[in-house]
């Protein structure tokens, strides 16, 4: 019943995190804001060289011509997505939905499952240790994030996306020969889910920089990217149970 229940402020271990959660999105709120007003002035600015420079457009057909051809375009094309190949801009835009699909939902669903797993009577595991293996999840997370940032700077995003499926298929040979050979131990579980959170961070972020490499990704095609990554986290967290 409710009185049996007592929930307040200062006993919910819920509310310290959820505090630094409200002050970092007030910081990023902030951020943006300002952000969006010097872009806004420099909008202003734009236009206003752009209406210098169009006397000079106008009076040359062939550049008034290639304008309005531009103009035509529409945001929700695939001709838009793919540089003015309906074809091309079609095929990979769906290929990059799905991709996002497993992607997003991969990110979503393994720290719930890891921390599931960790919880079978098999490995004898408490609740706080369980805890601490998916906090180790989320910094190695964290810190392979950091890491793949750095070193974008100095390779190329397909090398980087080499790397990482490289690695990632190392991950994968690792996870089955402990399951199936070695036996898996809550050591090498915390070993384990540490690597994983390492090779998965990387993967969402560098894609989108392949996407757009690959694409012009006009808003509609974000917006189809991340709906297939939401999507695809429901999806199996869903068959995850």
């Amino acid at each position: 019943t409710l009185s049996d229940v007592n929930l307040t402020p200062n006993s919910s271990s819920l509310f310290i995190p959820y505090s630094i959660t409200a002050l970092l999105c007030f910081l990023l709120a902030i951020g943006h804001l300002f952000f969006y007003i010097k872009e806004q002035k420099n909008h202003r600015e734009i236009l206003q060289v752009q209406q210098i420079d169009y006397t000079a457009v106008s009076e040359n057909p062939t550049n008034l011509s290639r304008l309005m051809n531009k103009d035509k375009s529409s945001q929700y094309s695939p001709r838009t997505c793919g540089r003015g190949y309906f074809q091309y801009g079609l095929t990979l835009s769906i290929i990059f939905v799905c991709y996002t699909f497993f992607i997003g939902g991969n990110d979503q669903t393994f720290s719930k499952f890891f921390f599931a797993y960790l919880k079978f009577d098999q490995f004898n595991i408490s609740t706080k240790a369980a805890s601490w293996a998916t906090i180790s999840y989320w910094l190695s997370y964290s810190i392979g994030r950091l890491f793949a940032a750095i070193i974008s700077v100095f390779l190329s995003v397909n090398m980087c996306l080499n790397i990482i499926w490289f690695g990632g298929f190392c991950l994968a040979i690792s996870w089955l020969i402990f399951v199936w050979f070695i036996g898996l131990t809550s050591t090498s579980l915390f070993i384990l889910g540490a690597a994983t959170g390492l090779v998965f961070s990387p993967i969402f972020p560098l894609s989108f920089g392949l996407f757009n490499q690959r694409l012009n990704v006009v808003p509609m095609l974000l917006a189809s990217l991340l709906c297939g990554s939401a999507v695809g986290a429901m999806t199996l967290q869903k068959i995850a149970g």
